[in-house]
């Protein structure tokens, strides 16, 4: 298993050549199926990134990433999955985490990644109560991948370690659609916004009434609430157009 941060700034090497043929920039992700489907390499003096197909990997390891030749990269420009995954720019890292329920429990801080397979087999949990002990939910229990958010069924606490494997990766390909059709189906008889703006919803109706618990600023120092104050839709009106909504979310207590 390997973290992006092991895998993001590899040398990537050709084995048949043994040349080197540039440093791994960037992972792109598949949040259908939870996998990286590409490595972006860049090249010096080269105005275009180039791609590595992740099936095309021989290895990740301590000091390179390997591939078969240098022909296995191609310009990323010639592959319309790969702009289409760009275009998507789903991250996982630093992605929102809410439960299906509808609250928002922290954020990600990490990917571990199957290095054989590519497959994302956990996401590495930075709860917003400080007590909460954090770790990798494993991705069977992860419901969608999104771009700036992640939703995980309610009972993930449960199963959060330290340490993942293949086997806790099954789900974003074989979840039951029964069970996804059935909570699209529940969503859209309550609203006829689009899945990620119902929960935000939900989460706003969560927020209200709830105590501050660390002042809240905008990047001037403009006040937007003070530690102790209730919550109140103007209150989140102020911290979203500050683009602070994250931080009022992960500094409130239930006031009760």
């Amino acid at each position: 298993m390997k973290t992006s941060k092991e895998i993001i700034s590899l040398p990537v090497l050709s084995i048949a050549e043994v040349a080197y043929l540039g440093v791994v920039k960037d992972l792109l992700i598949n949040p259908g199926n939870g996998t990286v489907d590409f490595v972006v390499v860049e090249q010096e003096n080269s105005f275009e990134s180039k791609l590595v197909p992740f099936d095309h990997v021989v290895g990740i390891g301590e000091d390179a990433l390997t591939v078969k030749s240098q022909n296995t990269i191609i310009p990323f420009s010639s592959s319309g999955e790969a702009v289409e995954l760009q275009e998507k720019n789903v991250k996982v890292i630093n992605a929102k985490v809410m439960t299906e329920k509808g609250t928002i429990v922290g954020r990600i801080n990490e990917i571990m990644v199957d290095e054989e397979t590519g497959r994302i087999v956990g996401c590495q949990w930075v709860p917003s109560v400080e007590q909460e002990q954090g770790g990798y939910i494993p991705t069977s229990h992860v419901i969608t991948l999104g771009r700036e958010m992640i939703i995980v069924d309610k009972d993930f606490k449960e199963f959060i370690t330290d340490e993942v494997s293949p086997e806790d990766s099954s789900v974003l390909e074989n979840q039951a659609e029964q069970d996804e059709d059935d909570q699209i189906e529940q969503i859209t008889e309550n609203t006829s916004e689009d899945p990620l703006k119902f929960f935000e919803g939900k989460q706003k109706e969560y927020l209200i009434g709830r105590k501050v618990t660390a002042t809240i600023t905008t990047d001037d120092g403009e006040i937007i609430a003070e530690e102790g104050d209730i919550v109140t839709p103007e209150t989140i009106e102020r911290a979203t157009e500050a683009d602070k909504y994250i931080d009022l979310t992960m500094n409130t207590v239930d006031e009760s």
